[in-house]
């Protein structure tokens, strides 16, 4: 039944674009070849208690049709926040988020997407 399901899924996406429409959603679970990511960084990378981190990105989106895709920030493995980025046909979007530095120590961050292979990095908490 689920072959079914995507089956004919994929045949309705395919008639509608044969009519000029665009793609505006999308929770694929693979891979996207349209999209690029770059300039992942993590700042700063050493923080006291109290200190903000910033965590950013930019997707840049090659297709010519839009998608809107969920970008999932961990923390140490704990879910701490999630985006739903419209990223426009043949555009570039910064994505970014804020952490408070709470915790003494290292701290590794995860963003997954399903739309690009996973980003990690690390950031330091130290005490002030």
């Amino acid at each position: 039944m689920r072959r079914v399901c995507y089956v004919v899924a994929v045949i309705t996406v395919l008639a509608l674009l044969a009519f000029g429409a665009t793609l505006t959603s999308c929770s694929c679970s693979t891979t996207h070849s349209h999209f690029a990511v770059r300039d992942f960084a993590i700042s700063p990378s050493t923080a006291s208690i109290g200190d903000y981190i910033l965590i950013e990105f930019w997707i840049d989106n090659t297709a010519n049709i839009g998608v809107i895709t969920e970008v999932i920030l961990y923390v140490d493995d704990e879910k701490i926040q999630t985006k739903e980025i419209v990223a426009e046909k043949y555009s570039t979007t910064r994505v970014y988020f804020r952490v408070a530095a709470e915790t003494i120590g290292t701290h590794v961050v995860t963003i997954r997407n399903t739309a690009f292979e996973n980003l990690s990095g690390t950031f330091e908490v130290k005490a002030p």
